[in-house]
């Protein structure tokens, strides 16, 4: 039978203290491994439990692994699904980098994911400390593999020296479903270069070239060619202005 992570509740009240929580594990192994897969040591992540809504903060030893019946995680799977929120503590002199985890009906659109956080009924601190609060940049990703370590994620764009991880780094792990940046702009590949560690990329939109400029890792990994449709997210508060 398939093996897969669980973490449970800690509140006495919630049917999660006993019931596991199923987190996200693609391809698991048929029989308990002799030696946990993941995560590794160093990992802690923020899980909201779907029955109480408390915001869990959970390490390696919270992990669990047991078999499952086949028959029953194909049902669940072909339900729910997860994602993940990455956005800014809105407490003014704080600004620190928060990710919540959630589980959700598989169909849920960015905007539920949303409304869900902030309805009041998810129920924690945050890693700075204090209570829930969202401030942009935030970005809204769907779960394809196990849940990543925290850590920062450059969510204004693709060259944040803060953040050790950029957005185009957690593919296939997470898919982006919505960032906080409105400024959109759907063109086509007109040309990519590569040189080292980096792509420089131009995307015609319309009548006009925008130049963007990524890790070659990036690039690769999102088999970007010549030709394909892509979304230029530019951040308004990096956009200059020409008069005539």
């Amino acid at each position: 039978m398939p093996a897969l992570p669980r973490v449970t509740c800690d509140n006495p009240d919630c049917p999660y203290r006993t019931h596991p929580i199923l987190l996200p594990f693609p391809n698991p192994p048929n029989e308990l491994p002799p030696a946990w897969p993941w995560p590794d040591d160093h990992w802690r992540a923020y899980i909201v439990c779907p029955g109480c809504g408390q915001m869990l903060q959970r390490k390696k030893q919270h992990i669990q692994w047991a078999e499952h019946d086949p028959l029953a995680i194909a049902a669940h799977l072909a339900n729910r699904a997860w994602f993940c929120m990455a956005f800014d503590c809105a407490r003014i002199g704080c600004g620190m980098q928060m990710q919540v985890y959630l589980e959700m009906p598989v169909s849920s659109l960015s905007v539920d994911i949303l409304n869900k956080i902030e309805s009041r009924t998810i129920r924690g601190n945050m890693v700075c400390g204090h209570g829930l609060s969202i401030a942009a940049p935030w970005g809204i990703f769907r779960v394809l593999g196990p849940i990543p370590a925290y850590s920062l994620i450059g969510l204004d764009h693709e060259h944040d020296p803060v953040s050790p991880l950029q957005i185009g780094d957690l593919w296939p792990i997470l898919e982006i479903m919505t960032l906080s940046a409105r400024n959109q702009l759907l063109g086509t590949v007109e040309d990519i270069h590569l040189d080292g560690v980096m792509a420089h990329v131009t995307v015609r939109v319309g009548n006009n070239l925008v130049e963007s400029v990524i890790t070659r890792r990036s690039a690769e990994e999102m088999k970007l060619r010549k030709g394909d449709s892509v979304k230029a997210v530019i951040k308004s508060t990096e956009v200059m202005l020409l008069k005539d």
